[in-house]
């Protein structure tokens, strides 16, 4: 017969962190609030909705990984936003962990052991959004500045290219400065007929090099932002070392291939903008990248930019910053995770992802894709595993 003891856990975790239980405590109530009188023997209270729960555990970290239980503890304890606690009594439970709430104890007298004290309260997810905020919606916003950042580019190609009045050998060298622009992307584009658009004028050669980038198509937000990158980087390249030439049209043509060369590189750059503010990341480390590598290329294109293109690139970092931020507080955390004994994928996903089926499908889907696990039934025994933290 099932009694009591057998539904007890030996231990509690948070976060995934597992720590044997001394034992624990749950305090719950009404909030109260009284009201007293001066110079009255009466006194009032009024009910002002019930309390959160508080849960206080205590237990034990041991063993020959003692310091890196602790490790994984502390990072459970501090990592933002609400956690899964699995219970001894009461099974999993969504808390929050404030300030002071986990208590370390170290002894010489206790030597390979810590005791722990955590404090938690219950998280209620219905009562965040009792009083929903307004929040901006970063990604338009950043496809916005993006938009932005390609007018002010356009309307530098426009401003600073001179095809009108100059000699046809000048023209023609900014046909070949295109042709070797557009010759730059590995991916297969229907080629642009460079004489007829630089007889056009500027506004049509800006919005040509604006359709070399349009042309990355076929891909996800993140690929697309990276080849953007590329794109940018190999234009930006193309910037004559020498900006003199020995006669005033020579000085002109080398003039008119910094324009193209910066106009193509700045407009690969807003699509780059533009795809960060579309993409899903898998992770918050895929985020950070992203973010990383789109904030460094506008900060590097900054330099050379003038003063209009400047600022324009300025806000369109300012807001894929702010984006990839906002979006990486949402997203789990990629993770090594390596088991010391023989551990089906099955069981591993159960430590991982929860119970839920859904997650331990998902988990076991993952875990195998992610490390090109043959068999999920045998993974090699310490092998380093890739995961990603969903709580």
């Amino acid at each position: 017969m099932s009694t009591w003891k057998d539904k007890v856990r030996p231990k509690w975790s948070l976060r995934g962190v597992d720590v044997w239980w001394t034992e624990n405590d749950l305090t719950a109530g009404r909030r109260i609030v009284e009201h007293k009188y001066p110079r009255q023997d009466v006194q009032g209270t009024e009910d002002m909705g019930r309390a959160p729960r508080r849960f206080t555990l205590s237990g034990e970290l041991f063993g020959d990984d003692l310091f890196d239980q602790q490790d994984r503890l502390l990072t459970a304890v501090e990592s933002k936003g609400p956690a899964k606690l699995v219970h001894p009594y009461m099974g999993e439970i969504m808390v929050v962990v404030g300030q002071d709430g986990l208590n370390l104890r170290y002894s010489t007298k206790d030597g390979g052991l810590i005791t722990v004290r955590l404090t938690c309260v219950r998280y209620d997810s219905t009562a965040q959004s009792a009083h929903p905020k307004s929040s901006p919606n970063t990604a338009i916003l950043t496809e916005a500045e993006a938009d932005a950042l390609r007018a002010r580019l356009d309307d530098y190609i426009d401003d600073n290219l001179q095809l009108d009045g100059v000699a046809s050998w000048v023209q023609e060298s900014a046909v070949a400065a295109f042709d070797t622009l557009q010759a730059l992307p590995t991916w297969t584009i229907a080629r642009l007929a460079a004489p007829d658009l630089i007889a056009a004028g500027s506004r049509a050669v800006a919005n040509g090099l604006g359709s070399l980038v349009e042309n990355i198509d076929g891909l996800a937000a993140i690929p697309f932002a990276q080849r953007a990158l590329t794109l940018a980087s190999n234009a930006a390249a193309m910037v004559p070392a020498s900006l003199v030439g020995a006669t005033a049209n020579r000085t002109l043509a080398l003039a008119n291939t910094v324009v193209l060369a910066r106009g193509l590189s700045g407009l690969a750059l807003s699509a780059a903008a533009q795809a960060a503010a579309r993409a899903v990341p898998e992770s918050a480390q895929a985020a950070e990248a992203l973010m990383g590598s789109v904030s460094d290329a506008l900060t590097e294109a900054m330099w050379d930019a003038d003063d209009g293109v400047y600022q324009a690139m300025a806000k369109a970092r300012a807001a894929v910053v702010t984006h990839l931020t906002e979006t990486a507080t949402a997203l789990p955390q990629r993770t090594i995770w390596t088991p010391t004994t023989p551990t089906p994928v099955m069981t591993a996903a159960h430590a991982l992802y929860g119970d839920s089926p859904a997650m331990v499908l998902r988990g076991i889907e993952d875990l195998t894709a992610r490390n090109g696990i043959c068999h999920p039934l045998f993974p090699e025994t310490g092998e380093a595993l890739e995961v990603l933290s969903h709580v």
